[in-house]
């Protein structure tokens, strides 16, 4: 299923809600870039699993004509960050500024929890969605799936996560 438009939650006649993404959005180049941010929780385990499922494809971004950025999370990064990967994957632990990545972001790979969508929202950035199965009542899989229903994004549910 290929997202046809971007819409959000928001009531798009709001002045206030338009500003802001436009603000938020300006003076930054576009770039190629895929982004992956599995998410941070306390779980060190959790957080492994995810990391470790896209560490597996990381190699098939090898010399393409965009970039890769690889958000890991501060206890994850340890363990990769000697890893030999190509010129265009980058791995890091942590972004300060993550609204100002999302802006020049092409797509995004994300967990769904509810600050992350009102980020993704406001930004209009297009996303794919691996919600946690791991929160209650599976509050990210709803949140993923009201976008989804929309046309909006695409998910794709951690058990169901490969290389292809």
């Amino acid at each position: 299923m290929a997202v046809n438009y971007f819409c959000s939650g928001f009531d798009k006649e709001n002045a206030f809600w338009q500003e802001l993404g436009d603000r938020l959005r300006e003076d930054l180049p576009s770039q190629n870039r895929i982004v992956f941010i599995p998410g941070s929780t306390k779980k060190e385990k959790i957080d492994k699993t995810i990391n470790e499922k896209i560490l597996t494809f990381l190699d098939s971004f090898k010399n393409k004509e965009y970039e890769v950025l690889f958000v890991t999370g501060k206890n994850f990064y340890e363990s990769v960050r000697n890893l030999k990967v190509s010129d265009n994957v980058k791995i890091v632990p942590f972004i300060d500024n993550l609204s100002r990545v999302m802006k020049v972001t092409d797509v995004m790979v994300s967990r769904s929890g509810a600050s992350t969508i009102s980020e993704i929202t406001v930004l209009k950035v297009p996303t794919i969605f691996i919600p946690s199965p791991y929160v209650t009542n599976n509050h990210q899989y709803k949140n993923a799936m009201d976008l989804v229903n929309k046309n909006c994004a695409l998910i794709i549910e951690e058990d169901k996560l490969t290389n292809e």
